[in-house]
């Protein structure tokens, strides 16, 4: 049960999560978080539409593109409940890896559910990584969530069939 906190704030299934703040503040008092709390990058007036469109959706199955800090992987995971979640990120997620099974095992969270998987600093990720591609003028992003792209939907609050027609423009 979603349950708000405090301005920005809201727990989900005995997790915390931050929602993202005005940049202004951000810059005068970065974010400290908790332990079993984890910082999501949508603002407060779209966190209800987002798991109401993930709870319609019911995924069984989650890939989630750039992890940052574990939150969207979490917040998926209460969410959904899904079977698997495979979360993948260009850098090493070492410490986010941590976080997020310290979190899972305070929870009645599966194990085995959340499968992180983070780059290293080996030549081959470094090339992945744009360092050693050529410049094509094409901006990419590290840290873009391809699980459900509403960011990119003109439509807002976004319906299953704006979602599922986003997920299919972005797939092809």
């Amino acid at each position: 049960m979603l349950s708000w906190t405090g301005e920005g704030s809201f727990e989900l299934n005995g997790t915390s999560f931050r929602t993202l703040p005005p940049v202004d503040l951000l810059e005068e008092h970065p974010m400290d978080l908790g332990e079993r709390e984890f910082f999501v990058f949508k603002p407060v007036e779209e966190v209800e539409s987002y798991i109401a469109l993930v709870r319609a959706l019911e995924p069984q199955r989650i890939l989630e593109l750039g992890v940052f800090g574990g939150g969207s992987t979490m917040l998926l995971a209460e969410i959904a409940r899904p079977r698997r979640i495979a979360a993948i990120d260009l850098t090493p997620l070492a410490e986010v890896e941590e976080k997020v099974a310290r979190a899972v095992a305070a929870s009645d969270l599966d194990p085995a559910t959340i499968s992180l998987h983070g780059g290293s600093t080996s030549p081959t990720q470094r090339r992945w990584s744009g360092s050693a591609l050529p410049s094509s003028g094409a901006s990419r992003s590290t840290s873009s969530s391809m699980t459900l792209p509403t960011s990119t939907c003109r439509r807002w609050p976004p319906s299953t069939r704006c979602s599922r027609d986003c997920a299919r423009a972005a797939s092809t």
